[in-house]
């Protein structure tokens, strides 16, 4: 960890110990994304069909005529070079990090559990390890991107939309890392807050906006990096509430203005912190934690600036255009449940080295490929471990929780738009099948690839483990000798 020291200089140049400068971030190190996922975490369940034959059991992790699935994944990484990791820094594990590194470790293996099923028709079986349902766990994301999307799909106006990164200077980076609670929080409202302000009060809107945020705190290599993806529409309701007022088609906020806005209201934000008393500093944070020496850290950040990126989103034209809108939504799934690296990046293990791709926002936004040591990569992994319970999705100005379904009833009569029709849930064989080891007894069969007649009934449960008992688990997360038999429930038809 690098403590901030400061130079001379007009601006109050900071620097690391060091001697590297510390500027305001790594400017290029994240971008708008666009990652690549024709490779995004492919189901366990759709790897199994067409295998087996009358009775047999089908291999479902290991199909050969589903050549898309990630060769390597995180859970990989983390069963390889877990124990070599606590042996090392296990004594820094907080509980968040030890329940992910356990979950994430047997997602979709024997211990979490499974469901089989059997066709009606052929008698061909599977059996589908229970998922971890980890929010850290970039197998498990991809269904709740998907539900995401369908939810948000009912929040979005025919007008423009604009994408607004909003990127905290390095020495706040860094500190955040030490006071996740306070400062992830504050990250998320400063940038909301500083965009509804400047819109109330800018002479070309003068009107109640909303904003829709997610908390990101890395960047491409996994390194830390505290930024806000922001969802902007281009107009919002009058100071009296009677009429929309639409941006200039194009045109958004000035940018310099918000800039100065956001780096003002974190650092009141941050000073009140230090005051009450609900700031933490631990280890070498604790040469700022006095008075001066803290005013003397948080100076030189009033004077440089805080980088905000701006991009138009698409301009909807008419309330009729459908495929606008689901432009929009797959957009912004982009950065909903996304984790610091996703599996379709990662490539081999090699000589304890992890090689994984990355897109370099320094040279045109190329993909190229890097490595870190196995113990490094989960070290970095698990830097990004959310505090418990935290929401890193929050909605504020006309689309926060209270007031949303009110005002954008009343917004899309001033716009003479019907409220759009819920978007049709993904449907389709490959999705009925992917989603198969979720599903509920009562929900309706699945049909059998392997036959194309039969439907997959439910004939057996072994249900997932409760978070104590992984808790208790040795570290390697094998289950324990004495623990007994897993309890096999059949027929399940039995309790409906």
């Amino acid at each position: 960890m690098a403590i901030v020291n400061t130079t001379g200089g007009a601006t109050g140049q900071l620097v690391g110990l060091d001697g590297q400068p510390l500027y305001a971030v790594d400017n290029d190190d994240v971008g708008f994304h666009e990652e690549d996922d024709s490779l995004l975490d492919v189901s366990p369940a759709e790897l199994w069909y067409g295998q087996g034959s009358g009775g047999e059991e089908c291999e479902g992790f290991h199909s050969p005529q589903k050549p898309d699935r990630p060769a390597l994944t995180v859970a990989d990484v983390f069963r390889q070079f877990s124990q070599e990791y606590r042996s090392l820094h296990g004594h820094e594990l907080t509980v968040q990090q030890d329940r992910v590194l356990r979950e994430l470790m047997v997602c979709r293996t024997e211990v979490m559990g499974f469901h089989r099923w059997e066709c009606d028709a052929c008698g061909a079986q599977v059996e589908l390890f229970n998922s971890c349902n980890n929010r850290h766990c970039p197998t498990c994301q991809a269904p709740y991107r998907r539900q995401w999307a369908h939810e948000i799909q009912s929040c979005l106006l025919p007008v423009e939309y604009y994408h607004v990164m909003m990127t905290a200077p390095r020495p706040v980076t860094l500190f955040a890392l030490a006071n996740p609670k306070t400062l992830y929080p504050l990250m998320l409202r400063a940038g909301a807050e500083a965009i509804l302000k400047l819109a109330r009060k800018w002479k070309g809107l003068k009107a109640e906006i909303a904003v829709l945020a997610l908390l990101h705190t890395w960047g491409q290599l996994m390194n830390a990096h505290l930024h806000t993806h922001q969802l902007v529409p281009g107009g919002g309701l009058s100071r009296d509430g009677l009429r929309w007022v639409s941006m200039a088609l194009g045109e958004f906020l000035p940018l310099d203005q918000l800039q100065r806005l956001f780096r003002e209201l974190f650092l009141q934000e941050l000073q009140k912190l230090y005051r009450s008393g609900k700031l933490t500093f631990p280890d070498q944070w604790r040469a700022i934690e006095a008075p001066a020496d803290f005013e003397k850290w948080l100076s030189p950040l009033a004077e440089i600036n805080w980088v905000i990126r701006l991009r138009s989103v698409w301009d909807r034209t008419g309330p009729e255009d459908a495929e606008a809108a689901a432009r929009t939504v797959e957009y912004l799934a982009r950065y909903a449940n996304r984790v610091a690296i996703s599996n379709s990046r990662l490539i081999a293990i090699e000589g304890g080295q992890v090689l994984f791709r990355y897109k370099d926002y320094k040279d045109g936004d190329q993909w190229k490929t890097a490595s870190l040591p196995g113990v490094e990569f989960i070290g970095r992994f698990l830097l990004h471990v959310l505090p418990q319970r935290f929401r890193h999705i929050r909605r504020f100005g006309f689309l926060g929780p209270r007031v949303a379904a009110q005002k954008l009833e009343w917004i899309r009569e001033l716009l003479g738009v019907k409220k759009p029709a819920p978007a049709d849930k993904p449907s389709g064989e490959n999705e009925a099948q992917e989603d198969a080891e979720e599903i509920a007894p009562q929900e309706a069969p699945r049909r059998c690839r392997r036959c194309n007649r039969g439907e997959l009934v439910l004939v057996a449960e072994v249900p997932r483990p409760t978070v104590a008992e992984l808790m208790q688990m040795h570290p390697s997360m094998e289950p324990l000798a004495d623990s007994g038999p897993l309890q096999l429930y059949l027929p399940l038809s039995a309790f409906l």
